[in-house]
C-alpha cells in the first residue's frame, strides 16, 4: 500500500481494463473510453509506442482524471501486462508530477498483485509463459483500436510473438465488470486435455482450468 492509500493493483488495473473494454466487437475506437479505477473515472486520452534503437519498445497510456484535471501515463515494456509495468507519470492540476517506477528491463522494484499466483494442475504447461502468451494475445487484438495505423502494424507483427493461438469463445459486460473467457491449445504430452482454459475479469486473470 502507498502513502496516497493507493496498492500496486490500483496502478496495473486501469491498462489492463482499457484492453478489456477495446475487446467488445462494437467499439471501433478508444477515443474517449472511460476506465474505473481506485484513483477515480479515468478517460482515455492517447496511446503511443516509443521506440529507440537498441532499446525495447514502450507502449504508453495516457488518461485524463476530469475531476481534478490530473493525467495519468502508464509505461509498459512491450505490451500491456502485469510484468511488463515500467512506470507511472501523474501530472497534477498544480503543475506538480509524481513519478513512479515499477521495474526496469530485468529488475523488478514491487510484486505484482494482478499475475495469478493460484495453484493450478494443467500438467507441465507454464502459468506464468501462459498467462504472458494471453496478455500479448490481448494487447495485439485490442490496442490497434487505440493508435495510430503506424502503431498498429507494431502489435500485428507481435501478434505470432505469442507462444499460444488464443481464442476468445466468450465476452459479458453487467454493468462496470467485463468476463472473458478464453481458450488455447496446447500439446496434449504437456497437458492431457490438449486444451487450457482461462477466464479474465476486467483484464486480469482470475481461473485457469
Amino acid at each position: 500500500m502507498f502513502s496516497d492509500g493507493l496498492s500496486m493493483l490500483s496502478f496495473e488495473r486501469p491498462a489492463l481494463s482499457l484492453i478489456a473494454l477495446l475487446l467488445d466487437d462494437k467499439i471501433i475506437s478508444a477515443e474517449g473510453l472511460l476506465v474505473p479505477s481506485d484513483m477515480g473515472i479515468l478517460t482515455f486520452k492517447s496511446m503511443d509506442l516509443i521506440q529507440d534503437r537498441g532499446k525495447m519498445p514502450v507502449v504508453m497510456i495516457e488518461f485524463l482524471n476530469e475531476q481534478n484535471q490530473s493525467t495519468w501515463k502508464f509505461a509498459y515494456f512491450g505490451h500491456i501486462s502485469p510484468l511488463k509495468l515500467n512506470s507511472v507519470s501523474i501530472a497534477n492540476a498544480d503543475g506538480t508530477v509524481d513519478e513512479r517506477t515499477f521495474s526496469e528491463m530485468n529488475m523488478s522494484y514491487g510484486k505484482s498483485e494482478a499475475v495469478y499466483s493460484k495453484a493450478v494442475d494443467i500438467g507441465s504447461v507454464d502459468v506464468k509463459l501462459l498467462c504472458g502468451s494471453l496478455y500479448l494475445w490481448r494487447s495485439c487484438v485490442g490496442l490497434p483500436k487505440a493508435c495510430e495505423e503506424v502503431f498498429a502494424k507494431y502489435f500485428r507483427k507481435m501478434k505470432p510473438v505469442s507462444r499460444y493461438e488464443w481464442e476468445l469463445n466468450d465476452y459479458s459486460v453487467n454493468g462496470e465488470d467485463i468476463a472473458e473467457e478464453w481458450s488455447c491449445a496446447v500439446p496434449s504430452d504437456a497437458y492431457g486435455k490438449g486444451v487450457v482454459k482461462v477466464t479474465v475479469q476486467n483484464g486480469i486473470v482470475t481461473l485457469i482450468m
